[in-house]
């Protein structure tokens, strides 16, 4: 967290959430189409990898975006690219009823 770029890009964007948000909106808005409602459908993506990985695990979240994309793609060969929502959020309630702090989170007492 603290020698690493990675690191200090994520301390940076702790430092100023709006600057950091910003820059993540240019970068979907130069790799995908947008609309005025879009932004819900990254939210709740955001939201499943982040209860996925388990909430305040960095690595959990890494993990968590990695199956997240690999089911997506998955699920829009085998049964189709209409079913991605679908798929992502049955694997969500899946991983939430076997363990429900997420993957890589801690069990709270």
């Amino acid at each position: 967290m603290t020698r690493l770029r990675f690191g200090k890009a994520l301390r940076a964007a702790a430092e100023n959430p709006a600057a950091a948000a910003s820059v993540g909106g240019i970068l979907v808005g130069l790799a995908f189409s947008m609309a005025p409602a879009s932004g819900l459908a990254w939210l709740l993506r955001g939201f499943t990898v982040i209860v996925l990985g388990g909430m305040g695990s960095i690595w959990g979240s890494f993990f968590g975006g990695v199956i997240v994309g690999i089911a997506e793609e998955f699920g829009a060969v085998r049964i189709g690219p209409q079913y991605r929502d679908l798929v992502v959020f049955s694997l969500l309630v899946i991983i939430l009823v076997v363990r429900p702090q997420g993957l890589l989170g801690r069990k709270l007492t």
